[in-house]
């Protein structure tokens, strides 16, 4: 296994995908399955352990690149447990997707920040104009194109 992924996670995913795979008594269908011997090989079994290897290094190394792209090449460590596995695939989906917003409003020009700034602070396209000392059309014009990048990182 590559040195970068975090064998916990994938550990993790695999008993995961098996579960989904094969059901909750997935450890004793696998230990049926290798007390046969040859047969083994080629089994539902078999190849269930091989998907979900598979995906769950897939997984990993995807989990790592959106960290190195990032810039937070470790895993940021959970406030508390999450309650099931549903919160942590919505903790996860949040995580990431304030991660994305954050990322995208750091690309923002030094004018579509301070557009940015002041409509936060609720101020009205006239008063961002009146304020930035620029026609009230060109902030209209600034506030789409912030709105644009903040909807393409949300379609994905």
């Amino acid at each position: 296994m590559p040195p970068h992924l975090d064998v916990d996670d994938v550990e993790q995913d695999v008993h995961l995908k098996l579960l989904h795979l094969l059901g909750p008594e997935y450890a004793e269908l696998i230990e049926k399955a290798l007390s046969r011997g040859v047969d083994f090989y080629g089994s539902t079994e078999h190849r269930a352990i091989q998907a979900a290897f598979k995906q769950a290094l897939g997984n990993a190394q995807s989990a790592f690149l959106q960290r190195r792209r990032r810039g937070r090449l470790q895993e940021l460590p959970l406030e508390r447990e999450p309650e099931s596995h549903a919160d942590t695939a919505k903790a996860q989906a949040l995580l990431d997707l304030t991660l994305d917003v954050a990322d995208s409003l750091t690309r923002l020009s030094d004018r579509e920040k301070q557009v940015w700034c002041l409509s936060q602070e609720g101020y009205t396209t006239r008063d961002i104009a009146g304020v930035m000392g620029v026609d009230f059309r060109r902030v209209a014009e600034l506030r789409l194109r912030i709105i644009t990048k903040l909807a393409a990182v949300l379609r994905g």
